[in-house]
């Protein structure tokens, strides 16, 4: 999962020409989570027919904290990969 997350890092920003600075990576990292988790908790009611609180509940298992590291590590990749891959 990290390797997919680094590689549509790089597409992504080399796609859309984002700047490579702190800054403008950071806002990309955290404007992605943002989107992420709202499509997330936007399926998992749809399809799965639960709750938003019963999907936040599931946080708090350690399934839940693989899961929010995986997130943390694809809202950081942008920042993570500056001058990687030029």
């Amino acid at each position: 999962m990290l390797a997919a997350i680094a590689l549509a890092a790089r597409y992504v920003t080399r796609r859309l020409g984002v700047p490579a600075d702190l800054r403008h990576r950071s806002a990309m990292g955290a404007i992605a989570l943002l989107l992420l988790l709202a499509v997330e908790l936007a399926l998992g009611g749809l399809i799965r027919g639960r709750t938003i609180a019963a999907q936040v509940a599931d946080w708090a298992s350690l399934f839940g904290a693989v899961t929010w590291l995986l997130y943390l590590a694809f809202a950081a990749m942008p920042a993570l990969l500056l001058g990687r891959w030029r």
